[in-house]
């Protein structure tokens, strides 16, 4: 994970988070085999599931879930580290969309 502060005016700074998406990867699979345990569908026993099944009902749920603690996580460490007291909620944005990319980078 790298971070970067940028000053933008007297209270305002931009901290740039990067990490790589072979974590949330990871981190998406582990949670899906989780969630394979107790899934439920049409014709299948609890926990039965094909595991492409569980990836396209919950795939977009959990990878939002793991984006959202990874990031969380993420800038609240970073403001530690660069002693920033936030005085409000962050505005966060995705700085590249292109999912298949090696690397993550949230704002």
């Amino acid at each position: 994970m790298a971070t970067a502060v940028e000053t933008l005016g007297k209270l305002e700074r931009r901290l740039t988070i990067t990490f790589p998406l072979t974590e949330v990867q990871a981190e998406v699979e582990k949670r899906l085999k989780i969630r394979a345990r107790t899934a439920k569908a049409p014709g299948f026993r609890p926990g039965k599931v094909p595991m492409k099944m569980v990836a396209a009902q919950y795939g977009y749920q959990v990878e939002t879930e793991v984006l959202n603690d990874k990031v969380g996580r993420a800038f609240s460490e970073a403001a530690n580290e660069n002693n920033l007291r936030v005085a409000g909620y962050p505005k966060i944005e995705t700085k590249n969309k292109r999912r298949r990319s090696r690397w993550f980078s949230r704002i």
